[in-house]
């Protein structure tokens, strides 16, 4: 039995439950165990979200081993302190304006990722003003946004993402000038991933330097970006 795991934080509503579905192919694709976390005050009120989110799952993944993990704190903190082990750490995102995230500022999203200590998949809700836009045929493939040569962690990522997907890679410099193009490159993408520089390591002072490119993708992505820690000392300006 496999001790990896991957992490999906939930908060009982669509978007989370979005996110999960995604979290369970994601431990499909790695022959991991799911940890399906939910945190709030006190233990006792986790135990309704996390029966539905287990039935939900086990519903459509029957093969997968799913773990309720009721927690005591913050998200954030508690999703950022599991992420050390977890393989991936999956949340969704119901901000406003149709993409990932709209403001983030204050949000479980933004502080998890000043926190997180390990892979982050960031999953855009559905939440729209207007009519749905028409369906949009996708190449089924992975888009990697680097920065500079020190990206090397989310480069293997990427590589390693497509391999369990069977599909191929498709590289964009995300620099402040070619934001345009990253966004053009990630409207058919299944997965956009991206090194995440960091002003300071995780922790109560750390805040995340988010270029262009990252903050057009986190407003305006309609697909899952999953962020890769990248060392303090090798951040891109």
């Amino acid at each position: 039995m496999t001790s990896q795991h991957v992490v999906a934080g939930i908060d009982g509503s669509a978007t989370a439950f979005r996110a999960l579905d995604h979290a369970a192919r994601e431990a499909l694709r790695r022959g991991a165990v799911l940890h399906i976390l939910h945190a709030v005050p006190h233990p006792d009120e986790a135990r309704p979200v996390l029966t539905a989110a287990l039935w939900h799952v086990v519903d459509r993944h029957p093969e997968l081993t799913a773990v309720p993990v009721p927690a005591v704190g913050d998200p954030a903190r508690v999703l950022a302190e599991r992420s050390r082990n977890a393989a991936l750490t999956v949340v969704g995102s119901r901000e406003a304006s149709g993409g990932v995230a709209g403001h983030l500022r204050g949000s479980v999203t933004r502080r998890l990722i000043a926190l997180t200590r390990g892979p982050l998949l960031v999953v855009p809700g559905v939440v729209r003003t207007g009519p749905p836009p028409p369906p949009r045929a996708r190449h089924g493939g992975v888009l990697l946004c680097v920065a500079g040569d020190a990206d090397v962690e989310a480069a293997a990522c990427a590589f390693a993402e497509a391999d369990r997907r069977g599909a191929a890679v498709r590289v964009e410099r995300a620099r402040g000038g070619m934001v345009h193009a990253v966004l053009r490159a990630s409207a058919d993408a299944d997965l956009v991933v991206v090194a995440l520089h960091r002003k300071h390591p995780p922790g109560p002072s750390a805040g995340p330097h988010l270029g262009h490119a990252l903050r057009a993708l986190l407003r305006r992505a309609d697909c899952p970006l999953l962020l890769i820690p990248a060392p303090v000392a090798a951040r891109a300006d």
